[in-house]
């Protein structure tokens, strides 16, 4: 298990680490978080 660092407003996200277990997610590449295909913005 590798931590890797996330600081985004994204749902895989939790106390500053990104908590994605498997690389499965839909997300687009984002310009504002350093280009992860995993990224999916909160829901407010």
């Amino acid at each position: 298990m590798s931590l890797i660092p996330c600081t985004g407003d994204c749902v895989y996200q939790k106390d500053g680490y990104c908590g994605l277990e498997r690389a499965a997610s839909r997300g687009k590449p984002s310009q504002a978080i350093d280009k992860c295909v995993h990224f999916i913005k909160r829901q407010k």
